[in-house]
């Protein structure tokens, strides 16, 4: 019996492998694009343009496509445009051969190539400067590539999805982004919705987020009493999902109980008791360093899986300074027993 795409995404979205949780919902925008990823996903070759504002779940878009598609086998393999730096960009994505440049030492494989048989995703993609877009297309429309320093055109067989929060096409129509790559990558544009959009699926999302991070904090959270759900409801969500996913799991790690209140959620621009957006005040110099040393620490330690010793190596202080300023924090963490990362 052939396999539900449908039921196929929504294992996807549940187990933590491919955790999808920005297309959970069903606000009739996020069942379209869910349709609209199905379809898609099954021709393995036709190239992918993901439209949306930051933090909506487009590089999740991105891999449910490849996931749901012939390539699941291969890479997915992903790159931030705009995070290389304009000078390794090149060689990143192209390769090398030896001498090709004066560290060249031994040949390198581009990212084209470690995508063979899968899939590439190009996040940020109005960042690439001119000349890496007329070389993409190049490889778009010829399927192959050369190495820097290379004689040999190496084939290229991957699918290819490009991402943009912004609108890639006015940028085309005002000369900042080459129309023909535009027209070339955008053969099929999906559009994610912005979470203030789709308020209803608020609640949907934070319970799927708190039972994850109970579940990594080893807390025993497991609803929200009715005036926190209104706050969710209420907030605008300037950061889409990732906000939302970032609130909640501060909620986590900083609270015990077995519901969350109200006043243990922190969101950016509301303050008042009706839960409306307002202006934040200016918060006094030490409350601000307080913060962002809480903020420090709290990554570090769900980075380094609770080892305070490797937490102490990121922060670049003690163990027991990381202890103590836990400590004095009120922060709660399960401490990973075990070798050190």
């Amino acid at each position: 019996m052939a396999q539900d795409p449908e039921s196929d995404l929504a294992r996807a979205e549940l187990t933590p492998r491919h955790d999808l949780p920005a297309l959970q919902g069903d606000d009739p925008a996020i069942v379209a694009l869910r349709a609209e990823i199905r379809a898609v996903a099954r021709s393995p070759t036709m190239t992918v343009l993901v439209q949306g504002e930051t933090g909506t779940g487009k590089e999740l878009v991105a891999r449910a496509l490849h996931e749901l598609s012939p390539r699941h086998a291969g890479e997915f393999v992903a790159v931030n445009c705009s995070a290389v730096p304009e000078t390794m960009l090149e060689s990143e994505f192209f390769g090398y051969e030896v001498g090709a440049f004066t560290d060249a030492r031994k040949a390198k494989p581009g990212l084209l190539e470690v995508a063979r048989g899968g899939t590439l995703f190009f996040d940020e993609v109005s960042e690439l400067a001119p000349a890496l877009q007329a070389k993409l297309l190049r490889v778009l429309d010829g399927g192959g590539l050369r190495h820097l320093g290379g004689l040999h055109e190496v084939a290229v067989d991957a699918r290819f999805v490009a991402a943009s929060n912004v609108d890639l096409h006015a940028l085309a129509r005002s000369g900042r982004f080459r129309s023909d790559l535009y027209y070339r990558l955008g053969v099929v544009t999906l559009t994610v919705p912005p979470l203030r959009d789709r308020a209803g699926d608020v609640p949907l999302l934070a319970e799927h987020f708190l039972r994850r991070f109970a579940l990594r904090y080893h807390k025993e959270l497991a609803a929200f009493e009715p005036e926190a759900l209104a706050r969710l409801r209420d907030h605008p969500w300037p950061g889409n999902v990732r906000e939302l996913r970032n609130a909640i799991e501060r909620v986590a790690l900083l609270h015990d109980g077995r519901q969350v209140h109200r006043e243990w959620l922190r969101l950016d621009g509301v303050t008042d008791e009706s839960g409306r957006p307002s202006t934040p005040a200016v918060p006094p110099l030490r409350a601000a360093v307080q913060d962002a040393e809480r903020g420090a620490l709290i990554r570090a330690v769900e980075e380094a899986g609770g080892n305070l010793s490797a937490a102490a190596r990121l922060l670049g202080i003690t163990r027991e300074t990381v202890r103590a300023r836990l400590q004095r924090f009120g922060l709660h963490v399960q401490v990973r027993v075990g070798p050190e990362r």
